[in-house]
């Protein structure tokens, strides 16, 4: 099982509704048919594109903490909360506690001072998340330190404090590395954690995540192992002569998506978290309010019946890549690594430029090794602070996407002004293709339509396409639309064969509806090199990043030249530009390199020295490249 950066909010089905729901009430439990938790409420005003989660109540400070993904990494924000249902636009928190440079969520707030929460810490073989303090000091929340009594090399999830802070509850996979259960540590007279126990009675083989004792002795959480309409789904246990009871389904909450993350606000009110596509995208908050039977039954109200029409089941893709090559470097200077590098994660397959493959490099290169799941060691200057936790934070980046990336790399020291890659495998270093791929869609305008009946029951409409961000509210029916097929429309289904648009109604009595429809997407892809024409000669043109001396040891050079032989036939001349001094490289030793390697005489490669000719006309070269115009007979 993958760890993604949801902390286990996995999409695991089972096909047999496996809980019958009780329908006898005991004296230690809250009746679930006189008093459930219903009428959820997409808090939009909170809620972003990407994904909001681990809400907390900290009813010290009469406010809403939650997790979110907005700034690239998990951080905490919060939001103050006023009746009836008001929540104010949720800040950032400013504390030091959402400083540090790893990933923080699931708080849980101990007393006015004290707090735990989870945060990544490195490992032996790799970071896990594991439970962390902070304490509120000056009226801000410090940076967080590990819980060392609890210090394990697995994951730690989704801690939990009982009101009388005596003990907690969390969820882990001790024992198991490919299931999570909930474990209980109980906090000694000495205030340290530990006596950790596995709650038993409330383990599935399934996995049961994100617990929240709202008493000392009710706990709520959420499973994918007792049976549901969904993935994961929110259950809740009374605890009775210190056993947990068979959990009871919180069934008005309960969708065929995944809920969890349940909070309590109020006696009234809660939080929590679900991925339905009817919300703003990925995970969001969701606000439930407790009612009584009484207010659940209501005066009998139809269905709708809804229907959504598109005007053809094919739309046509032609898709056009003109490209150039480019070495993909070994060896990379680390000023440049340092001061250039964006944060920002290309899309497969997509290098618009020399510049943009620079600016990105580390990225790149982490994104090929999740790909190829090679195995390398950074050669670098170790001491240098600076670089190395530079490192280390681009790695926490692709984190969520491969929990394991930390076991592919390895860090070895060298005193150099270069970070080198070390790999048994040439594959790594396959020459990089610059260009961007150009579409266009038959038809250019995708039509549709939709209404419902009886119209008078219909509240509110929304459509989307699916894993895009392509989303609209409808205030009428019937309803006529159309969306521009723009690449950046599409860029959720770029590798996908199908289009879903969703459309999801409501009605008078607060039910929601769901219909879809999948239109084919038909691609066609034409590649093809592309040429400059420079001084009245055409050339095909290709990048050289190189650094150092060393070629002949050097797999990225190897690589680029053997594809050149391959796909560049009956080449007459090579010119060599740019702005490498022999004091970089061995000019001499790198033409004759070229020559040997591509069959030609040394008379046929040669340095082009009025390099303002050609900046005039393509602009400057990057700094520390050569660019090689191979030209055709």
């Amino acid at each position: 099982m993958l760890f993604a950066r949801t902390y286990f909010l996995g999409f695991r089905k089972y096909l047999i509704f496996i809980l019958i729901q009780n329908t006898l009430c005991f004296p230690f439990q809250i009746c679930a048919s006189e008093l459930s938790w219903g009428n959820s409420i997409n808090l939009r005003d909170i809620n972003s594109t990407k994904d909001d989660f681990a809400p907390r109540w900290n009813q010290f400070e009469n406010r809403l903490y939650f997790s979110s993904d907005r700034r690239g990494k998990s951080k905490f924000f919060v939001t103050e909360f006023s009746a009836p249902l008001n929540f104010t636009q949720p800040k950032e928190l400013t504390d030091p506690l959402n400083k540090t440079s790893s990933n923080v969520s699931y708080i849980s707030f101990v007393s006015e001072t004290e707090a735990i929460l989870n945060s990544f810490r490195k490992g032996s073989a790799q970071a896990y998340l594991n439970i962390f303090y902070t304490q509120r000091r000056l009226g801000q929340w410090q940076r967080p330190t590990p819980l060392d009594s609890l210090q394990c090399e697995c994951f730690m999830l989704h801690p939990t404090v009982s009101p009388n802070g005596s003990f907690m509850i969390f969820s882990s996979n001790i024992g198991n590395q490919n299931q999570l259960d909930l474990f209980v540590a109980y906090r000694g007279e000495n205030g340290v954690w530990g006596n950790i126990e596995k709650i038993e009675e409330l383990s599935t083989d399934g996995d049961e995540i994100t617990p929240f004792l709202s008493s000392d002795d009710t706990l709520y959480f959420a499973s994918n192992g007792f049976g549901g309409p969904g993935g994961f789904d929110l259950f809740y246990s009374v605890r009775k002569n210190n056993v947990w009871q068979s959990p009871i389904p919180l069934s008005q909450l309960n969708t065929r998506f995944d809920e969890s993350d349940f909070t309590v606000i109020n006696d009234t009110l809660a939080v929590f978290v679900s991925n339905d596509i009817a919300g703003l995208g990925g995970l969001d908050l969701y606000l439930a309010r407790r009612i009584n039977l009484a207010e659940q039954i209501t005066e009998s109200v139809p269905k709708l019946d809804i229907s959504l029409s598109v005007q053809i089941p094919i739309i046509r893709i032609q898709q056009e890549f003109e490209y150039e090559m480019a070495l993909f470097p070994q060896v990379f200077p680390v000023e440049q690594l340092l001061n250039g590098n964006s944060q920002s994660i290309p899309r497969t397959g997509e290098i618009p430029s020399i510049e943009f493959l620079l600016k990105n490099y580390l990225q790149l290169l982490f994104q090929r090794i999740i790909d190829g799941r090679f195995d390398i060691t950074l050669i670098f200057d170790t001491t240098n602070l600076k670089l190395k936790d530079f490192i280390e934070k681009n790695i926490n980046v692709f984190r969520p996407k491969f929990a394991n990336l930390s076991n592919l790399v390895k860090f070895e020291h060298s005193p150099s002004n270069y970070i080198f890659v070390k790999t048994q495998n040439s594959r790594l270093f396959e020459p990089v293709r610059l260009g961007e791929i150009k579409e266009e869609y038959e038809p250019p305008v995708l039509e549709f339509s939709f209404n419902a009946r009886p119209e008078k029951l219909a509240t509110s409409f929304e459509y989307s396409i699916r894993h895009t961000e392509v989303r609209r509210n409808v205030s009428s029916i019937p309803f006529f639309g159309s969306i521009e097929l723009k690449r950046d429309s599409l860029v959720g289904i770029r590798n996908s064969d199908s289009l879903f648009i969703d459309l999801v109604a409501k009605d008078s009595a607060g039910r929601s509806y769901l219909v879809s429809y999948p239109i084919l997407l038909n691609r066609s892809l034409v590649s093809y090199k592309k040429n400059i024409i420079f001084q009245n000669q055409k050339y095909e043109r290709v990048y050289l990043c190189l650094p150092i001396k060393d070629l002949e040891n050097r797999l990225d050079f190897h690589q680029l030249m053997q594809t050149i032989a391959g796909y560049s036939e009956n080449i007459k001349e090579v010119l060599l530009i740019g702005k490498i001094s022999s004091e970089d490289i061995d000019v001499t030793g790198l033409i004759e390199s070229i020559a040997n390697n591509l069959k030609l005489s040394l008379t046929q490669v040669s340095i082009f020295k009025n390099i303002s000719d050609y900046e005039s006309s393509f602009g400057e070269i990057p700094s520390g490249c050569l660019v090689l115009l191979l030209a055709k007979r």
